[in-house]
């Protein structure tokens, strides 16, 4: 989740491909160890212009993996019209020389971004699938655009919210919450939003992307009436990427 005009966090991980030929971890470990320890020599630079422009908002280090669990977005037959509907947007901004880029993958967040130690995956992952698997599953209803900045306010975001739901998420985020405390990790915001990133930019651009929002919400609403189902997502799984896996927690099926 990010929070309109200020606090947001969205993980985007970024792990260094590399020669592991010649280190085999120990029969013994559950988890394979991450590239980033069995890498030797320079240490790492982050170079944006590898990644769209975009800066990394917190500093790689060798043992740490970026973390996040969210609500994956599945477009499914709906996937040409709704790709059509971002660039449709998009052109819009363009129009007042504001340029974003369309977001290749939809979700809604759950937790900030999460910084993790080798030993604390397995644990983690443990703890949250006993915790979350208790949830049944839900539908979420998006309804209405807002502009969302990271905290370090060098990217911008158009975002869709939730509006039906809101309630089973804030539940599991308790859980979620209750979960990464015991590893004195931050806790989701209390007074964002829930919703999906569909464009986003470098830098803050929130005052001049909100005065379009007008335009833009007319162009939502055309859209929405046509393809109203679209509106509707059911959530049967959540996910948790923890550096470059992904990790399925199935929710219960309704009785």
């Amino acid at each position: 989740m990010m929070m309109e005009s200020h606090n947001l966090s969205l993980s985007q991980n970024h792990h260094l491909s590399m020669d592991t030929t010649s280190h085999t971890p120990p029969a013994t470990r559950t988890i394979p160890l991450p590239r980033e320890l069995l890498q030797g020599g320079e240490e790492h630079i982050d170079d944006p212009s590898q990644h769209q422009g975009r800066i990394r908002s917190i500093a790689h280090e060798r043992g740490n993996w970026a973390s996040i669990v969210y609500v994956p977005l599945h477009l499914g037959v709906f996937a040409a019209s709704f790709a059509s509907f971002i660039a449709s947007l998009v052109a819009a901004c363009q129009d007042y020389n504001l340029i974003l880029t369309p977001s290749s993958d939809l979700h809604i967040s759950l937790t900030r971004t999460l910084i993790l130690r080798l030993h604390w995956i397995q644990p983690l992952t443990e703890d949250l699938r006993a915790k979350l698997s208790k949830f049944s599953r839900f539908s979420l209803w998006l309804h209405g655009l807002s502009v969302y900045v990271n905290e370090e306010r060098t990217r911008t975001f158009l975002g869709i919210r939730v509006c039906h739901g809101r309630n089973e998420l804030d539940d599991i985020v308790s859980d979620i919450d209750s979960c990464i405390a015991e590893y004195r990790l931050p806790r989701f915001y209390k007074d964002g939003s829930y919703h999906v990133s569909v464009a986003w930019c470098t830098g803050d651009v929130s005052e001049s992307l909100r005065r379009l929002l007008p335009q833009l919400e007319n162009i939502c609403s055309q859209y929405f009436s046509v393809e109203s189902e679209m509106r509707t997502f059911n959530v049967d799984s959540l996910l948790f990427r923890t550096g470059n896996r992904i990790h399925t927690i199935h929710l219960k099926a309704g009785h």
